[in-house]
């Protein structure tokens, strides 16, 4: 990755907020985005790199500062979570646009509270496959990438569905 792709990708994400990125090769599915003194560091727990002053609770940082730091990062993409991954106090969303906010999670099973009443809870926790069969969504999401097709914005997942069905 080139380090002006980096910085148009960390600014679009944002200090602070989590990301999913590779590191010389090594997958990372929780980190955040730390700036400093006009710097950009990764903060997150896998792999050992320049330190920054606040790694935002993670135990490394990884410093981008130039070219050949941004060549290590094989991709920058906002995290998107997902009713697998949802937590505590995260917002869900039913197919009616009703909201429950997470009260409690333990392993598979969300316990919501009830619709657009968050300080009441369901009667029962729900494992998140349920859910996610029922039609809810984790609120606030970041949009789906888009890509210019001959000058047109389409949607990533589009593409590739229809790259896909070209080939089979």
């Amino acid at each position: 990755m080139k380090l002006s792709e980096f910085k148009k990708q960390a600014e679009k994400i944002g200090v602070g907020n989590r990301c999913i990125t590779k590191i010389d090769n090594t997958e990372i599915t929780d980190a955040q985005l730390q700036k400093e003194d006009g710097y950009w560091f990764v903060c997150q727990n896998e792999r050992d790199g320049v330190d920054c002053d606040d790694k935002l609770g993670y135990t490394y940082s990884w410093e981008i500062v130039d070219d050949s730091d941004a060549e290590d990062i094989s991709y920058l993409k906002p995290y998107k979570k997902t009713l697998e991954t949802c937590e505590k106090g995260d917002l869900l969303v039913d197919k009616d646009g009703g909201e429950y906010m997470v009260i409690e999670r333990l392993g598979d099973l969300v316990f919501p509270s009830q619709k657009d009443a968050f300080d009441a809870v369901s009667a029962s926790p729900y494992h998140w496959k349920e859910l996610q069969k029922c039609g809810y969504t984790v609120k606030g999401q970041p949009e789906e990438e888009m890509v210019d097709v001959d000058g047109k914005e389409i949607s990533l997942s589009t593409v590739k569905k229809a790259l896909q069905s070209y080939i089979s």
